[in-house]
Order: structure tokens, then C-alpha cells, then sequence
């Protein structure tokens, strides 16, 4: 049985003369994968009559060292560097590229950047060690540039930049090449899909070029040692002067939007490693926000001086919503023990005094939607339930289960008077035919 696993040198390797001649015979045959001879499909879903599947051949032990040599045959000539990859498949790329160039007498350091920072141990996004020396990125395809642009937005945060990409198969379909340059960013491909007997389509038209890109005005990292989540929570909103937004840290930050520079701060408190995972929002000259020290918070916009303050539940990770017609605003409570581990309430806009509450047995993290058209409130909550609130009197109208927790905030459309609420069993739950006959009958 071991000695199956054994095999020799493919006979095709060795009758080809040149590396590239080698790697380029190996992909066509083996990293070229049609849909004729199995299924494959798109990120949405689709069928792909064909796919390039690298890893074939980075995972070969023949034809990683080819790949390696053909990869520091460019490199050597841009030294000094430090080398960086995306999960899964640099990894595998660089790491080869690293032994080879060792075998030559050289020790290039090497980074893994994570697709998302790592939400225990250390915490981090990037695996490794930066240096001062400049940044190549290695990649396996160059397409659409969506793992060069998560490259440069992780290493944003650190204040560093890529000044050269390298990648092994150039798809020749997108004006990539362009928009890196415009940041400063070099590009080299080792070889054109057309060398592997395959073309994806034309190139797009000249004009299709954007002769603009995003840049950088300014940025800002509240000073959060360890975030508990891989991102902050808190979605900022936006006045006519100001940028507002909480962080994990209980901290609640007014940024002038032309500088980026604190116009204020204020302090709430924290639970655990959780602070502030509500989105605020504005309601005149006020900014209201919840936190997961159990209150509800309204603020003067302009100075940041607390307006009023309602604190009667344990966590508030709900984002509230704004109902100004009623005086009101809404929010959902999360409360640590008992039969009751949350709600909805209702708070008078100008007091901060509670109008109604509303008992759900399960935790809330959903955020309330107001719906002006039925008077009433929906929310969802951990246990997977849809509710339908009155918003004068805070009686249940209805309340539909699905399979997995609700935690986003439903939509509602007015045209056709259907809800619509995403729930953790992986489905837009198809609540909308029984919202839209019992919210027509009873609004």
C-alpha cells in the first residue's frame, strides 16, 4: 500500500526542455478542470464549464520547486524585499518560494495575512513578522484584485504598503494592472491564461477603465488594544459635520468628517470584552446609541453632554430606531437572569422615560424596525422569532418561528406591505405571506 503511494517523476516533466514549458504542460493537465468531467460551480452558484485550480500544481512537489524557480527568476532582481501572501493558496506559494531562495543563499522573511483577524489566541491578522524592507505580494491568479485590495486594507493598519505584486497566471480580463499603479503598486505576471490552452473572454473596453479610485483622506482606530470581534459592531452615522460611531473600548467618538480629528468623546461602560455594538442614530440635535453596560444614551450632538439616560437592562447590543412622529424611540434589552432575558421598549424621545415594555423570553441582538404605515414594531430575537409589536400599546400582534436566531434588523417594503427578516438557519425566511395578510388586516 506504501509503495503505491510512491510514484516517480511524471514522464511528461521530463521531456519538456524549459521550467516554463514543464509547469505550463502540468496545468493544462491536470489545474485546468472542466465541467464535462465534473461538477464545478461559481460563488453564486452557477455552473462553470471550466476552472483553474493552482493548488494542483503548488501542492505537486515536482512543480512547486518549478513554480519557485520561475517566481525568484523575477525576485532576484528586486532584492532587498519581504514577501506576504493571502490564506490559503499563497501560502503554499510563498512558502516554496522562501526554501528556494534559501536553497540560493538568500533568507527572505515571509507574512501570512489572514482573511479575517483571528478571533482568539493572539488575535491577530497578520501571521509573522513585518520588517522595514519594502512588501511583494504573491498571489496565484491575478482576476478581479480582490485579494490584493484585502492585502492592502490589512496592511493599512499598520501603516504599510505593497510596492510590488507578483502573481503566477494573469487572466488578462481586468484593468487591475492600472488601478494598482495609480497606488503606487507594480505588477508582474509570470504567465497569460492563454499559455494553459484556455480564455476566459475579451478584455473590457478602454473607456470601461475608471479613470478614478478611492483614496485615503484620512483614517482613525480608536485605541482599542484587543477588539473582542474581528470587526467593530457600531456602524457609524453621519451628520452634516460629524462621523459617529462606538467602539469596543465603552468609548463613543464625534470625528470631524473633513480632518478625521475628535471633536469629543464620551465614556459609557463596558460588559466583559463588549462595549458599544450599537449603531447610533440621529434624531434632531440629538445622538442616541445603546452599550453593553445595560443603557440607552442620548447626547447633545454638537458636545457630546448627556441628554438623558435610561439604564434598566442588563446589555443593550441592539441599535435603536427612530419613530420622532410618536415622541418615541425603540430598542431591544437583553437582561442577564430570569424568565425574561429580553425585550423591546419604548422611550419617550424627550425624557428618556420608559413608555411600554414589552417581555421576549430569549436575548436580543436584533435591532427594531418601525413600521409608520401599521403602527407597530418588528424585532427579532436569539430563539429565531419574528414579533409584531403595536407601537402604542406594546402588545404582541403576532409572531412567526424559523429554525435559527434572528439578529439583523428586518425590512419592510411598502409597495407590497411584506417584511422580510435573514435568520441564522441560512434562509430569508419566507415570513412575507404571512406579515403581509395579518399586517393588512390589522393596519
Amino acid at each position: 500500500m506504501l509503495n503505491s503511494l510512491i510514484t516517480k517523476r511524471p514522464n511528461i516533466i521530463e521531456a519538456k526542455t524549459t521550467p516554463r514549458e514543464r509547469l505550463a504542460s502540468f496545468m493544462r493537465d491536470h489545474s485546468v478542470v472542466k465541467g464535462e468531467n465534473e461538477a464545478i460551480v461559481s460563488t453564486n452558484g452557477r455552473p462553470l464549464t471550466w476552472l483553474l485550480d493552482t493548488r494542483i500544481a503548488l501542492l505537486n512537489p515536482e512543480m512547486s520547486g518549478v513554480i519557485a524557480g520561475l517566481f525568484w527568476e523575477y525576485l532576484e532582481k528586486v532584492m532587498p524585499f519581504q514577501m506576504c501572501c493571502l490564506e490559503l493558496t499563497g501560502i503554499p506559494l510563498m512558502m516554496s518560494v522562501q526554501g528556494y531562495a534559501m536553497r540560493n543563499g538568500y533568507s527572505i522573511n515571509g507574512f501570512i495575512i489572514r482573511k479575517e483577524r483571528k478571533p482568539a489566541g493572539r488575535q491577530r491578522q497578520i501571521e509573522g513578522v513585518l520588517n522595514d524592507y519594502p512588501i511583494v505580494f504573491l498571489d496565484d491568479i491575478l482576476n478581479s484584485g480582490d485579494s490584493i485590495q484585502r492585502a492592502i486594507v490589512a496592511l493599512s493598519m499598520h501603516k504599510r504598503n505593497i510596492s510590488l505584486v507578483v502573481a503566477l497566471v494573469d487572466f488578462g480580463t481586468s484593468p487591475i494592472g492600472e488601478r494598482l499603479l495609480q497606488q503606487g503598486i507594480h505588477l508582474k505576471s509570470l504567465m497569460k491564461l492563454e499559455e494553459l490552452g484556455i480564455t476566459k473572454g475579451t478584455k473590457p473596453p478602454q473607456q470601461s477603465i475608471p479613470t478614478q479610485i478611492f483614496r485615503e483622506i484620512w483614517t482613525f482606530n480608536p485605541e482599542v488594544e484587543k477588539s473582542f470581534d474581528i470587526v467593530p459592531k457600531s456602524t457609524p452615522v453621519l451628520d452634516d459635520e460629524r462621523l459617529y460611531f462606538g467602539a469596543d473600548d465603552g468609548r463613543f467618538y464625534a470625528l470631524n468628517q473633513i480632518t478625521g480629528e475628535i471633536d469629543w468623546t464620551f465614556k459609557a461602560g463596558v460588559s466583559g470584552k463588549k462595549g458599544i455594538r450599537s449603531s447610533p442614530i440621529i434624531v434632531g440635535d440629538a445622538v442616541c446609541f445603546g452599550a453593553y453596560d445595560g443603557a440607552l444614551y442620548a447626547l447633545e450632538k454638537h458636545t457630546g453632554k448627556l441628554r438623558w439616560q435610561f439604564a434598566e437592562a442588563d446589555w443593550i447590543g441592539s441599535s435603536p430606531c427612530d419613530a420622532s412622529a410618536m415622541n418615541s424611540l425603540y430598542v431591544g434589552l437583553e437582561y442577564a437572569f430570569g424568565s425574561q432575558r429580553g425585550g423591546l421598549v419604548s422611550i419617550d424621545l424627550r425624557t428618556g422615560d420608559r413608555q411600554w415594555e414589552c417581555p421576549i423570553p430569549s436575548l436580543v441582538h436584533s435591532s427594531p424596525l418601525y413600521v409608520d404605515q401599521i403602527s407597530a414594531v418588528m424585532i427579532g430575537s436569539n430563539d429565531g422569532t419574528m414579533y409584531c409589536i403595536d407601537a402604542l400599546s406594546g402588545q404582541i400582534r403576532w409572531s412567526f418561528k424559523t429554525e435559527g436566531a434572528i439578529k439583523s434588523r428586518p425590512a419592510y417594503d411598502k409597495a407590497t406591505g411584506i417584511v422580510l427578516a435573514g435568520s441564522f438557519d441560512k434562509a430569508l425566511e419566507d415570513v412575507p405571506r404571512i406579515v403581509e395578510s395579518r399586517a393588512r388586516r390589522l393596519g
